[in-house]
């Protein structure tokens, strides 16, 4: 009489195989999941920036209405950085184009570059191309 002693004949090691093969799919599912999600974020938080910045620097200032606010990188970077708030990320650039008159078109850039994968593009093939969202915005001089 043959006594069985719990295990079936020849999947010992079908479990441990099976995960070994599951796990890596699985956590690769997650990541591009959670990234996907962080560059649409990050897409909708440089739109909101980009057509804030382009609204504020198309508006005269001054006492008399007549000048533009300054449109170098420097202050439109600053503009870019307190439009996104305090609870959204800093841009990482942000530049203004356009003639400084009535009328012209100006436009602006903002660019994120997003955390992590910033860091892994050198890594990941392929990862250099979308490792950053840049969202631009145009609006009429008043």
């Amino acid at each position: 009489m043959r006594r069985t002693t719990g295990r079936r004949g020849g999947d010992e090691g079908a479990t441990a195989v099976e995960f070994a093969i599951v796990l890596p799919v699985v956590i690769s599912v997650c990541f591009f999941a959670l990234y996907g999600a962080m560059y649409f974020f990050y897409g909708a938080v440089a739109d909101h920036v980009a057509r804030t910045v382009a609204r504020q620097v198309s508006i005269p200032v001054g006492e008399t209405g007549s000048g533009y606010p300054d449109s170098n990188p420097g202050t439109v970077l600053g503009d870019a950085r307190s439009a996104a708030g305090s609870l959204m990320p800093d841009p990482t650039s942000a530049t203004s184009t356009g003639a400084a008159a009535e009328g012209k078109l100006v436009t602006v850039s903002v660019t994120y570059k997003l955390p992590l994968l910033s860091n892994l593009a050198s890594v990941i093939p392929g990862m250099s191309e979308i490792d950053s969202v840049t969202r631009t915005a145009s609006e009429r001089r008043q």
